[in-house]
Formats: C-alpha cells, sequence, structure tokens
C-alpha cells in the first residue's frame, strides 16, 4: 500500500472505484484520476480476482 501526500494540491482529487480491469485504470488514468479503488470483499457485484486486482 502506498500513502501519497497531496498537500497543495491544486484541485480536488478524483477516485475512481470499482475498477475491474486493466483497461478500465488506465482509462481512469487517462482521464486524469488522482486514485483507483478495486472492491476485494468476497460476493460483491464488483469484487475482482486477486490475480487482476494486483495487475492494476
Amino acid at each position: 500500500m502506498s500513502v501519497i501526500n497531496f498537500t497543495g494540491s491544486s484541485g480536488p482529487l478524483v477516485k475512481v472505484c470499482g475498477l475491474q480491469s486493466t483497461e478500465a485504470a488506465e482509462c481512469a488514468l487517462d482521464s486524469d484520476a488522482d486514485l483507483l479503488g478495486i472492491i476485494c470483499v468476497p460476493n460483491r457485484k464488483r469484487t475482482i480476482d486477486p490475480v487482476i486486482a494486483r495487475k492494476i
């Protein structure tokens, strides 16, 4: 897990959560998202495989 210091940021932070693919993560980053989120809790609609989570 990484800790990022956003002190002095010039605008709001944008987090895109519920990502399920590396393609979606790349799209979010290309759209200037600051943070990416994934769902790792079992039996949830957007839970992803741990292998894919590590790739993201």
